[in-house]
């Protein structure tokens, strides 16, 4: 009994992460929203909360 709780366990787990859909971005922030703090640098992606920023060749990206 134990075998068929831990297999129908097993198994629902592996269908919600199959069916979840996983949103990502590629970390990159509008250039519009940089700003500095007390010499930290933050700017957000548009979707409303701030991130620790750091320039690189192709625009400010998060960190961490």
């Amino acid at each position: 009994m134990k075998r068929i709780w831990t297999r129908l366990c097993v198994v629902g787990l592996v269908l919600v992460a199959v069916v979840t859909p996983i949103s990502a971005t590629s970390g990159k922030l509008k250039s519009a929203s940089i700003t500095n703090c007390r010499g930290e640098t933050f700017g957000h992606q548009g979707d409303g909360h701030w991130h620790y920023a750091a320039q690189h060749d192709s625009g400010w990206y998060r960190v961490g």
